[in-house]
């Protein structure tokens, strides 16, 4: 009776294939911690946009833009915000006096990952609403 030396090609080939999709499986799963905490560091920002909002609304009586926040030094400079992963917008609107400042939503939309172009707003009453993303 002849010695088996070694394996045969579909024995490689089998662990192979299984060894492949465990490492999709792992490596699917190993993003999502550093999605998340992508996604609450952009609800960060936006609960930060909505703070300066309010002191703005409080002191000039409307609500404004994302450079006017800059400018008038409500919000730090903009380097402080990393936007390679989500992408920050301001649209505010009517609204005059100092109890009526008008409206406005700020909106994060994530550029890349595994949920590209999901987003998250926020508006003048403070509520956070979410696409795509539960923490």
């Amino acid at each position: 009776m002849m010695k088996k030396n070694g394996y045969t090609l579909m024995e490689l080939m089998i662990t192979f294939v299984i060894a492949a999709i465990l490492a999709s499986i792992a490596l699917s799963y190993g993003n999502r911690p550093l999605e998340t905490a992508k996604g609450r560091i952009a609800m960060d920002v936006l609960r930060t946009i909505y703070e300066a909002q309010r002191e703005r609304c409080i002191r000039n009586g409307i609500y404004t833009d994302w450079t006017t926040l800059l400018n008038e030094n409500y919000l730090l400079d903009p380097n402080t915000v990393d936007q390679t992963d989500w992408v920050y917008t301001i649209a505010a609107g009517g609204g005059s006096g100092t109890n009526n400042c008008g409206a406005f939503t700020a909106t994060a939309r994530r550029l890349a990952g595994r949920n590209a172009s999901e987003t998250i707003t926020i508006d003048q009453t403070g509520q956070l609403n979410t696409t795509f993303w539960s923490p």
